[in-house]
């Protein structure tokens, strides 16, 4: 079974996804915005809306597909099963994909007390380098 990936990968990851994420939005608030005379609670929430069904594509559709986000796909990982090894199915994807929303809170709640390290992955998931996954 290859090893996680390293720390700096993970976060690269994480920061590429999240400004995908923000330009995306980014560009569609600005056509919301244009293109209606929407009340500003409405435009909040179809931004949030469209956030999350792109965070869901990224995160569960394509990780399916490809074995890895956009993110993860550039930096050159994959995600895989800890006991198997082979790549998860759409329900586990989805809890994972949850549970990210749940670790972000929890991991800014340990970051003002001075909390201990991340928690482990939830869902029985690894991300592992592209390279080690091919060795294997």
């Amino acid at each position: 079974m290859p090893e996680p990936a390293g720390d700096l990968r993970r976060l690269t990851a994480i920061v590429i996804d999240s400004v995908l994420l923000t330009g995306l939005l980014g560009v569609l608030s600005l056509g919301v915005r244009v293109g209606g005379d929407r009340p500003f609670g409405a435009f909040w929430a179809v931004a949030i809306g469209c956030g999350l069904g792109v965070s869901f594509l990224n995160h569960v559709v394509l990780t399916r597909m490809l074995g890895a986000s956009v993110g993860k796909f550039v930096v050159r990982t994959r995600v895989i099963l800890e006991k198997t090894g082979t790549r998860p199915r759409v329900p586990r994807l989805v809890k994972r994909w949850l549970a990210g929303y749940g670790f972000l809170v929890l991991w800014l709640i340990m970051a003002v007390f001075d909390g201990a390290d991340d928690p482990e992955d939830l869902c029985g998931v690894r991300m592992v380098r592209r390279r080690d996954l091919l060795s294997v």
